[in-house]
């Protein structure tokens, strides 16, 4: 469970970076991406996630 919402949150941090909106506020140091957008992107990640492990569960693929 851990690794598919690991893996969405990823995507959906990949997927921040063609935002060219998301660059208010401060830096995160090694990223090209604002620490607003990052937590956005990391909560919008959990949310796909949980969606996924709730879906595999449901349909007793988990």
């Amino acid at each position: 469970m851990a690794a598919i919402i690991s893996a969405s949150s990823l995507v959906v941090l990949l997927l921040s970076f063609a935002n060219k909106n998301a660059k208010v506020g401060p830096r995160v140091p090694l990223l090209p991406i604002s620490i607003p957008a990052f937590i956005g992107a990391m909560a919008f990640g959990h949310v796909i996630g949980i969606g996924i492990v709730l879906g595999l569960t449901n349909i007793g693929r988990l």
